[in-house]
């Protein structure tokens, strides 16, 4: 097999456009923490975080959309580093998936089940480092 066959993506017609429902969300998120700040109330709510006193995997993800949407990737990167890489990512596939859109597909990528089997420990060790991180520093 050859190495670049592994990873490639794909445009079917009829597939899910997740990067821009996903980056819908993150919009979403953002238009409900302005709200929030406009009220007075606080902008987070933890569940995990009320519950145990740790943060979640997923803590101070959106004051780094806040960050990245001002421009300050070094404050992004501060407050969840992995979130931070992940809305990187995420906004040339939402913007390939608005385009795809018009013609009825959606940008997915297909992972060989070897590279696969690779990249779950990967992913699962990246993430639970990047947890980690949020608790060291008490987000």
């Amino acid at each position: 097999m050859r190495p670049w066959s592994a990873l490639r993506l794909t445009m079917p017609r009829g597939a899910i456009p997740l990067g821009l429902i996903l980056a819908t969300a993150g919009a979403a998120a953002k238009l409900m923490t302005l709200v929030a700040d406009r009220l007075g109330h606080a902008t987070t709510l933890c569940l995990f975080k009320l519950t145990t006193g740790c943060p979640c995997m997923t803590c101070g993800g959106t004051r780094a959309l806040n960050h990245l949407l001002g421009l300050d990737l070094a404050g992004a990167i501060a407050m969840n580093p992995l979130a931070t890489l992940a809305m990187l990512g995420l906004i040339p596939w939402a913007a390939a998936d608005a385009l795809l859109l018009l013609r009825g597909r959606a940008l997915a990528m297909d992972v060989s089940d070897g590279l696969a089997s690779l990249l779950r420990p990967l992913v699962v060790l990246v993430v639970f480092m990047n947890w980690g991180y949020l608790v060291a520093v008490g987000r």
